[in-house]
């Protein structure tokens, strides 16, 4: 099976993993993801890959590509959002409307 490549969509993250569940808690969507500019983060990754910690990389799935492609409705709207050329304020207007609508159905 082949994965597209992740866009940072957040799909992965809006269920925690285990690390993030054992880092912060049981959320209904995990304080490690983070909006960076154009795309989501989650701090755990960011931190492994400082550290070097291939092993926790390895538990976390992080590489295999985007699993959540299928009927993702979310990821598209990120990938439309960074395709995108428009101004930054109308840029960031529209990631807050699609920020509170998606994560408020889940």
């Amino acid at each position: 099976m082949t994965f597209e490549p992740c866009i940072g969509c957040g799909m992965c993250c809006k269920t925690q993993c285990l690390t993030g569940q054992w880092t912060y808690g049981e959320h209904n969507r995990c304080p490690g993801l983070v909006w960076e500019g154009a795309r989501y983060e989650c701090r755990l990754i960011s931190a492994a890959v400082l550290e070097g910690n291939s092993a926790r990389l390895d538990d976390m799935a992080v590489g295999g590509g985007c699993g959540s492609t299928l009927f993702n409705s979310w990821r598209l709207a990120i990938k439309e959002l960074q395709s995108a050329k428009v101004e930054e304020e109308v840029y960031l207007t529209l990631v807050d409307i699609v920020n509170q609508t998606a994560w408020r159905r889940s």
